[in-house]
């Protein structure tokens, strides 16, 4: 009877039919269920939120492996024999592949890598709830130690599907980073991945350690990019310094809109306000911190333009005018 119905159904039903026959082959989940589920679900569903279907864990269990399995097919596919991290955009394809799907759940993943960037081992150090997963710098550094290796990538996705780093991101980041500069292995990226996409700490500028503003080679120009955005509104944007580039970037990715040159200004006299109740955390010290920097260099920025029009006035005046008399 149900090969007379398949006759009947479109190439995308038949392939339906045959999904659901070998996923409940491998994950022993009833094909009556899978069916009845796939009516009101998305088959994509199944990998990213596969607690929703109601079953056993040793099958929600066997779901996750067959997920992963897929998900590594994927990444031994796109590599020849080793998996070669060498780029921002390299870090970020491979745990795209490695975290497909991956939507019930923030996962930590550190990937340990040899000196010349080759992957020892890539492990996933914690699994926490729909958006908060803790994480031991200490834990990491013994991994590290343990691997012998020479740098390390660190990675998380965001099930809520925002792709911007956290306050917390960004301190976490920087207390591992700590934690591994004693070791002299420096981190080389930190990758988010979310909904199929993923975003770059080094692409993005942000320092890895507290006491450094460096970042490792994959970053790109940050100041040449934020120039760009901001020299209609401000065209002494020019003269910043990298540092405040960086800093207006990853106050930009923590918000849905870019701030304009006035908002900025106008979050450091919020800020400051606040400093000045005491009723303040490490985090929004920090952010004050770099806000004031920012709005510094900015009036010195400006008075740099100042001067510099000022200096090609003074030339100008300078030049020989010429007087040009029509005879009629």
């Amino acid at each position: 009877m149900r090969m007379k119905q398949m006759s009947l159904l479109n190439q995308y039903d038949v392939d339906k039919e045959q999904f659901v026959e070998l996923f409940s082959k491998f994950t022993g989940v009833s094909k009556s269920k899978l069916f009845n589920f796939l009516e009101t679900n998305s088959i994509s569903t199944l990998f990213e939120h596969p607690t929703s279907l109601d079953i056993p864990d040793i099958q929600r269990v066997k779901i996750e492996q067959l997920r992963e399995l897929r998900n590594l097919y994927i990444n031994l596919k796109s590599f020849d024999k080793t998996y070669e991290i060498n780029s921002a955009d390299k870090a970020g394809e491979y745990f795209k592949e490695y975290f497909s799907s991956v939507k019930d759940k923030e996962r930590f993943t550190c990937a340990f890598l040899d000196n010349s960037n080759h992957i020892i081992s890539t492990q996933t150090m914690t699994t926490g709830t729909v958006n908060q997963a803790a994480v031991y710098p200490r834990e990491i550094a013994k991994l590290a130690l343990l691997h012998d290796c020479g740098s390390v990538i660190l990675a998380h996705n965001h099930p809520g599907g925002t792709l911007k780093a956290s306050p917390e991101d960004i301190v976490v980041t920087k207390k591992i980073g700590d934690a591994l500069a004693t070791l002299n292995i420096n981190i080389l990226d930190h990758i988010i991945v979310a909904d199929d996409k993923y975003m770059s700490f080094a692409q993005k500028g942000l320092s890895f350690t507290s006491d450094s503003d460096s970042v490792f080679e994959f970053s790109n120009n940050i100041r040449e990019q934020i120039i760009e955005q901001y020299s209609k509104e401000f065209t002494a944007i020019k003269h910043i310094t990298e540092r405040t580039a960086q800093v207006i970037d990853i106050l930009n990715s923590q918000r849905d809109k870019a701030f304009s040159i006035k908002g900025i200004k106008q979050s450091y006299t919020v800020a400051g306000k606040k400093v000045e109740l005491g009723n303040t955390t490490t985090v929004d010290m920090k952010t004050f911190k770099d806000l004031k920097e920012v709005v510094e260099d900015l009036k010195h920025a400006q008075l740099v333009e100042k001067q510099a029009k000022a200096h090609e006035k003074a030339i100008q005046n300078q030049l020989p005018k010429h007087n040009i008399s029509m005879e009629m």
